[in-house]
């Protein structure tokens, strides 16, 4: 089944293969990591995926809303 789609392009010229081979990887990195820390390939991504994901993107998002009102203030 993966040859058949072999040849096929995304919308913005990359291919299948080369998503696939990306994706390989990361799970790849992720299999390895997992090994390294003792813990299985889905408690790694669940750790990451689940637990560190959403706490960065909450801090970030604090951290932008605080600058964007620092900028307010200074702008007056």
């Amino acid at each position: 089944m993966q040859e058949q789609y072999k040849h096929v392009l995304c919308s913005n010229g990359c291919s299948t293969d080369f998503i696939n081979k990306v994706f390989d990887l990361c799970v790849d990195l992720l299999i390895w990591t997992g090994d390294k820390l003792g813990i299985s390939y889905e408690a790694i991504n669940i750790l990451i995926f689940v637990i560190i994901e959403p706490i960065i993107f909450i801090i970030m998002l604090v951290w932008i809303i605080r600058l964007k009102r620092k900028i307010k203030k200074l702008s007056k």
